[in-house]
Parts: C-alpha cells; structure tokens; sequence
C-alpha cells in the first residue's frame, strides 16, 4: 500500500502523475485516507476479490443507490461530467493512531502511519475485506449504483482539467446505507473549484529565507527561466526523483538565463539540513517547514513533488514535469531564441553530458 497521502492517479491525463504525494491541509486528511485505501485494492493481495455482486453476509439485502454530480455555477461552464472519477467504499474504522502522534502534526503522523502497515496489527488491519464498488458518472451527472449491501461508505471524486493535467476538483460524501427494498437517493453533490495556477498566468511573488539566510524572492529572477520545485524528506517520491533534479543541476545551474530553487516542507527543518547536507543539494533552499506556508496556498499546491518552470516573465510555461522530462523541457524553454525576456545574445544551454 501506497503512503496514505500519495496522490492517487487517473485514466486522465494526470495518470503522468502518480508519484504525487496529497496534502488537503486541516480536514482533508479523511479524503487522503479514503483515496490511499481505494489505491491500495489494486496493490495489496487478498483471498477472494470482491464485487458489486459479492456480499461478505448471506442475508444482506441489496439496493440501489443514486445521485447526481452538480458542477459548480454558471450552469455552462464546459464541465463534461461523464469524465467524473468516483467510487464507493466501504468505511473502515480510524486508523489506531494515539493521540500523541496527532498532536505532533503531520510529519509525525506520516512517520507512524511507515512504521505501523508494516506490523502485524498494521497489516491485518489495512487487509480487512471491504466493498468497492465503482462509479460511472453520467454526462449530465447522474449515477446509479447497483446491487449495494447496506453499511457505511465513501463516496469520492475527483475531476480533472485535461488541457492543464491539474485536478480541478475533489471530494467525498459519507452515508450510511440501511435496508431497505427500494433505491437510495443522495440528492445533488455540489462539486467545488479547487484553485490552481493555469498556464500562462504570472505567479505569485514571494520572497522567502534560503536555508543560508539568503532572500530567495521572483523579482530577484527576472529575466530569466526559473525552476521551483516543492519537496519533503517524508515524501518517498521525491526522494525517488532527487537524483535526477542533482543532475539537472550538474547539467544546468550555471546556464546564464537559469534559476533552480528548491521549497521544503518538513516540520522538523534539522532533519531536512541533513538530507540537503548529506546528498549534495547545493542549489537553493527555503525550509518551509508546513504545508500551511502561506506560498503553499499562493501556488495552489496540494500535491508533491510538485514543479513549475516560469519564463523569463514569470509567467508559468510548464508544471508537474516529471524527472525524466525536467532536461529536455528546461532546455527547450532555455533555447527558444522567440521567447519572451530572451536577449538574442544569451548563450544557448549546454548539450547534455
């Protein structure tokens, strides 16, 4: 099972994206949970696969359940909401997690939450046999589950921007379902905007402490392609990834017309000095040390590792790049002799080692 807080990924265009790790912020950590647990079906083996048409008791009575998937006002706003992700699950209890481990925040509980799935306690409880059953939306937003066995569930969703690759909205509905012989109806779900940065638009000044009590700030970058990229130590994705960015930086960093800057969110900011120490990160960093950092609400993020290269500008070009595609991207942004803030003077990028 994936890390409760990695982004789940999608048949959309975002199905680039599965290393990212979600953060929802206050209140946010129940969808994380539920997200993790629908990506874990598809990981973890069991003994016998469950169905809409399988019941875990003999006498449990089906029923239908039916909705409709609202997108947010004016009523014509282009959402095609046949392309709706959702899914019921069944509810689990809380995971066991004390109360001492909340209190230290989200680090914290991402370090138990490691430790725990690896037990037996961890393991017999994330195997427990639970009903999925998925959700074909409509394209006027209506849906009808089948053949449902009465208990607690989540309903989740997520909606994606196909030119952008960003999740443009996400939730879930809980409900308990009794027995009954007739269909169950949820009513309307009112589907929300989440906020993102589209191509095209300037991004956010900031002016933040590097790690080396520099002023790490976007007037600072004017004129020149910029980097940024939002990272935690308690991430395994973007440790997966940091080798990649270190060679972007051997290959790139001191290309006259270049910026990398880097963004951790560790709560415990020694923790991420080590790492930085340890593996050679030398270019800059700004220890952020919450996902509530003020420039984690300014770029709308909610998922790492995250990335945006700006233009010359500060207009944002690209986002999400994966590793493997960073090289080449950079580089077509650094050799684009038409784009805008680029002298016809400044040297071209380096070739690849």
């Amino acid at each position: 099972m994936k890390d409760p807080q990695e982004r789940l990924s999608s048949s959309s265009p975002s199905n680039r994206q599965p290393w990212r790790w979600i953060a929802l912020g206050a209140g946010g950590m129940a969808i994380i949970v539920v997200l993790a647990l629908w990506w874990s079906d598809y990981r973890r083996p069991r003994a016998a696969a469950l169905s809409p048409d399988v019941s875990l008791t003999s006498d449990a009575r089906h029923r239908t359940v039916t909705g409709s998937m609202v997108a947010p006002p004016p009523p014509d706003c282009g959402w095609n909401l046949g392309e709706t992700k959702a899914v019921l699950l069944e509810q689990l209890p809380p995971f066991p997690m004390p109360p001492s481990v909340k209190a230290k925040g989200r680090g914290a509980e991402a370090e138990w939450f490691q430790k725990w799935k690896t037990t037996d306690e961890g393991q017999a409880f994330l195997a427990q046999p639970r009903r999925k059953y998925d959700v074909s939306v409509s394209h006027d937003g209506s849906f009808s589950i089948e053949k449902v066995v009465p208990g607690d569930y989540w309903l989740c969703y997520s909606f994606y921007d196909k030119l952008e690759s960003d999740l443009l909205s996400i939730g879930h509905k809980t409900f308990s379902l009794s027995p009954g012989a007739g269909p169950f109806a949820l009513g309307e779900i009112q589907m929300t905007v989440r906020p993102y940065l589209r191509k095209g638009e300037r991004a956010p000044r900031f002016e933040v402490a590097a790690m080396d009590r520099a002023v790490m700030s976007l007037e600072s970058c004017k004129g020149k392609v910029v980097f940024l990229h939002f990272w935690s130590t308690e991430c395994a994705p973007c440790l997966a990834e940091m080798p990649r960015l270190t060679k972007v930086y051997d290959e790139l960093g001191h290309t006259p017309g270049f910026v990398m800057l880097g963004f951790n969110l560790d709560e415990d900011r020694q923790k991420a000095r080590d790492y930085i120490a340890n593996k050679k990160l030398v270019w800059p960093q700004a220890l952020l040390g919450s996902w509530n950092h003020d420039l984690m609400r300014e770029f709308c993020v909610i998922g790492i590792p995250e990335n945006f290269l700006l233009d010359p500008q500060g207009r944002v070009v690209e986002k999400h790049l994966p590793g493997d595609q960073l090289s080449r991207e950079i580089r077509r942004h650094l050799d684009d002799p038409g784009a805008p803030g680029r002298s016809a003077d400044q040297p071209r990028a380096p070739a690849p080692r």
